[in-house]
């Protein structure tokens, strides 16, 4: 599999982006660097545009809301867009509810419908078939 096959997957399997990745996996995320470039509207959102640069060197823009510092869009390159909406607070957590995945495959829309936080689960569910 290409590295960028890899960070598209793995960025596309993380629901809070790669902002997300950078600031809670440290020297384990796929995420290099993030810069601040500059400032924006995006999706009729005021945003902060930053760079990301993945240790396999790839790229994307990645634009945060102004006023609530949430995740909007992240533009992959190659690997497509992930845009973010109708945050709901969980759990005290800010969490997208609708999440649109659209790359050259098509597209997808998901929508978050139950959120438990520590939820006993059965460890043979983690087995591989």
């Amino acid at each position: 599999m290409l590295a960028q096959t890899v960070v598209a997957i793995m960025v596309n399997t993380d629901a809070f982006g790669p902002i997300h990745d950078y600031a809670t996996r440290g020297d384990s995320s796929v995420v290099k660097s993030v810069e601040l470039v500059g400032e924006m509207a995006v999706d009729g959102v005021q945003c902060y545009a930053l760079k990301v640069t993945f240790k396999a060197g790839d790229e994307a823009k990645v634009y945060l809301g102004k006023k609530d510092k949430l995740l909007v869009r992240a533009d992959l390159g190659d690997n497509g867009t992930m845009r973010y909406s109708f945050y709901e607070k969980r759990h005290g957590v800010q969490i997208p509810t609708v999440t649109e995945i659209s790359n050259a495959m098509g597209s997808m829309t998901g929508r978050l419908t139950k959120f438990e936080v520590n939820y006993p689960m059965d460890g043979k569910l983690l087995k591989r078939p």
